[in-house]
């Protein structure tokens, strides 16, 4: 027995001792494998290996094997080269088409003064980027690349001026600029033949050769072609999996366990314009406020009579030998725009007059105004009347406001005064149409008419027969609101024909008649018709043409103004959604997001006709309802968790101990400790050894506004670069100098900051004012 006792303490002390250098060892291997995948080279050897020919190998460098997406050779496809000279960048093209190792087709362009990331542009005067063409690369999946032209800068993106007069350094970025004008091209390659890749862009002399391969060579049998079809349509890829999963065990086995159980709840909510629609009323265009010895009245539908003063003889009396008299009535206009005319009928005075619109005169007789003192005498002993024309005063009431009409006489001895004023407005739209007809003798006449072309057809057993109709409406104007009304306001066959049609209708008018009609309405397309039948006994009705029959009607077709007053009505901003997933989002019906996933679709404005009472409006908006659905996870389950049997390790120096609770308190040696080792890990590599580079070059972006030199105080900009130090060199390129030299950067501060910014800015900003 204490044999055994002395082995098991040997045992545990040389554990006690090995073990720390046993993990350190562990450890950096672990993290000198991991470094070499996932630093720069590790990465870049991962990607040439799945795009070329070379093989992937485990952490431990035991195992090494192909991983190729891509196969087949190297293949040469695309060769750029270009020069410099004063009419711009000329630029030569040659394409290996079908990835045979020759290049079969050849492309030039020449006097290119601006490059774009997919296509370039031409311009008049390329240093203000104004009178310009504009091209985009096109091309067929590993066909010839050709131009197209672009309808306006707006289908291309990233363009920059390369003109010497932009720039007069730019000959000196030629590289760069063959560069922008190959990845153009590569990338309507890429756009055209999913399965293409680039695997390397070489400069050999003064050309650019862009390598590339096609995934399809891995393998004699083609790819699967749904897999085209669901890039092409995304919509596809759900039901083909729902299908799929329908007999996949592994997928039945991991639906069913307990992780895969979805606990959120859903939330529905919608954004929606409310709009409301008022008739305007009398009192929405001008509104009667006040007045003093005045009266205010309706004449009619839109028509207000204004009176002031109150006319009579003699009925003021002064208390001297001269007192002023005022009148006056006060009106609030708030739609100006709908007042139509404003006019002074007729005035009368006794003995001199003043009239303004806010102190702006309208009538002074003798040479008198308000704001003149009281004279001691102003009798003249006459009434004055002024029966017409009418005086326009319309351009008083044009704007909006209160407007106030004062009247004030003079009187010395005895006197009075009285000022008509008549206010029309638009209430409703209004058109009046007649239609009139006659025959001469004979017994019947019967006529078709149609409002909408004001045209009129009529017959009779008469020896003359003639119509008219005097105005027309478009069916939009009349009943496309769902808000006009059509009266008759005149009907019967008292009219005169000689006005409509002189000398052709004589003799006396029949009214021993019977009128039947059908009136137009918007129900029957605004067409009407009526018939007139001569109801007398007489044995020579028939033969007697020296009588006329004659008929007319007269309608009014009103369309009601109103008033819009919209709202946006966002009930989803007062949910709690912080935490939850946009699931469904729609504009009008139309679906954008649909189950987490883009459709594509892109919201349309939409144009809705809003009726409510007498007012119907069309309106056109970016929507009227957007409804969406989150996705907000569950209040998670509560659970008791016995945790009376758990230690906390105690940790000392370099060592972490644990004790494990002790089952039999009777026993204080049935309890058990365990000291370990806590070991460091390797520190990786703290930064990367690089610089930073700063030159200074003009700004060259152009868009639809031309070159933005045009809108900037300063033609010239300065752009920073980080570079990747070589054997602590820090590399340079024309025109370039060092801000800070090679060092082991560490920007980690600034990209959280950055990123911060970012993450706000996505945010709502609140500001707040002390």
């Amino acid at each position: 027995m204490k044999h055994l006792l002395i082995m098991a303490l040997v045992s545990v002390s040389a554990f006690s001792q090995t073990m720390p250098e046993q993990m350190q060892n562990r450890a950096e291997t672990l993290g000198g494998a991991v470094g070499n995948v996932i630093g720069p080279d590790g990465v870049k050897q991962t990607q040439q290996a799945m795009m070329g020919d070379g093989q992937i190998t485990t952490l431990n460098g035991a195992t090494a094997f192909s991983s190729q997406a891509s196969c087949g050779s190297d293949a040469h496809y695309l060769n750029i080269n270009g020069s410099f000279n004063a009419s711009g960048l000329n630029v030569n093209i040659t394409a290996d088409t079908n990835l045979d190792g020759a290049m079969d087709s050849s492309y030039s362009v020449s006097g290119i003064d601006g490059l774009c990331s997919n296509g370039y542009f031409k311009c008049a005067s390329p240093s203000t980027a104004t009178g310009c063409d504009y091209y985009e690369w096109v091309g067929h999946p590993l066909g010839d690349i050709q131009r197209t032209t672009a309808q306006d800068v707006q289908r291309l993106y990233n363009c920059q001026c390369i003109h010497g007069s932009c720039d007069p350094n730019s000959f000196s970025y030629l590289d760069k600029h063959l560069e922008t004008v190959g990845s153009g091209m590569v990338q309507n390659y890429q756009k055209q033949n999913p399965y293409f890749a680039v695997s390397n862009i070489e400069k050999v002399g003064p050309n650019l050769q862009f390598h590339g391969r096609v995934s399809t060579a891995c393998s004699a049998i083609a790819p699967d072609p749904g897999l085209s079809s669901y890039f092409n349509n995304p919509h596809s890829q759900a039901p083909a999996a729902s299908a799929e999963q329908a007999s996949n065990h592994y997928y039945q086995v991991a639906s069913n366990s307990a992780a895969q159980v979805d606990n959120s709840v859903e939330t529905s909510c919608a954004i929606i314009r409310d709009v409301q629609l008022n008739e305007v009323q009398r009192d929405d265009i001008i509104n009667f406020l006040s007045q003093s010895g005045a009266s205010v009245s309706s004449c009619g539908t839109g028509c207000i009579n204004v009176i002031l003063g109150s006319g009579g003889d003699n009925n003021l009396h002064p208390s001297d030998g001269c007192d002023y008299f005022d009148a006056h009535a006060q009106f609030d206009v708030k739609r100006p725009d709908l007042i139509t005319s404003v006019e002074l009928l007729n005035y009368s005075y006794d003995d001199m007059y003043h009239l303004d619109i806010n102190d702006s005169t309208i009538i002074s007789t003798h040479g008198f105004l308000k704001t003149n003192p009281e004279p001691s005498s102003c009798e003249y002993g006459v009434d004055n009347h002024y029966p017409g024309p009418s005086i326009d005063v319309t351009g008083h009431f044009l704007t909006a406001g209160i407007k106030t009409i004062t009247a004030t006489v003079a009187v010395g001895g005895l006197g009075d005064h009285r000022a008509h004023f008549r206010i029309r407005f638009e209430e409703s739209d209004e058109t009046t149409i007649g239609v009139y007809a006659a025959s001469q003798g004979r017994i019947r006449l019967e006529c078709d008419y149609d409002l909408k072309i004001g045209s009129m057809t009529c017959v009779s057993d008469g020896i003359t027969t003639v119509q008219h109709i005097d105005n027309s409406i478009s069916f939009e104007d009349a009943c496309a609101s769902g808000t006009s009304s059509i009266q008759v306001i005149g009907s019967g066959n008292g009219f005169n024909p000689d006005t409509y049609w002189p000398g052709q209708i004589t003799g006396s008018r029949d009214d021993t008649i019977s009128v039947s009609v059908v009136h137009p309405s918007c129900s029957n397309n605004l067409i009407g018709s009526f018939e007139i039948i001569d109801t007398t006994s007489a044995s020579n009705a028939a033969t007697d043409t020296t009588w006329y029959l004659a008929q007319f009607f007269r309608y009014r077709i009103e369309t009601s103004e109103c008033t819009v007053n919209q709202s946006v009505i966002d009930n989803c901003a007062a949910l709690p959604l912080d935490d939850c997933s946009l699931k469904h989002h729609s504009f009008d019906g139309v679906p954008i997001l649909a189950n987490y996933s883009p459709t594509g679709n892109t919201p349309a404005t939409q144009t809705q006709t809003i009726v409510d009472g007498n007012c119907a409006v069309t309106l056109t908006e970016d929507f009227f309802t957007q409804n969406k659905t989150y996705t907000c996870p569950s209040a998670p389950p509560t659970y008791s968790v016995d945790t009376s049997h758990l230690q906390e390790p105690t940790f000392s120096g370099q060592n972490m101990t644990i004790t494990t609770r002790n089952p039999d308190p009777s026993d204080p040696m049935s309890a058990s400790t365990l000291t370990m080792p806590i070991p460091e890990l390797p520190e990786d590599k703290p930064c990367a050894f690089q610089c930073r580079v700063k030159r200074t070059t003009n700004r060259n972006q152009v868009n639809a506004s031309g070159n933005e030199t045009n809108e900037r105080g300063t033609g010239v900009t300065t752009e920073m670069f980080t570079r990747d130090c070589y054997q602590d060199v820090c590399p340079l390129e024309a025109g370039e100098t060092i801000v800070e030299a090679c060092t082991c950067l560490n920007e980690f501060a600034q990209v959280a900051a950055s990123l911060e910014v970012l993450k706000l800015a996505g945010k709502d900003i609140t500001c707040v004012v002390p």
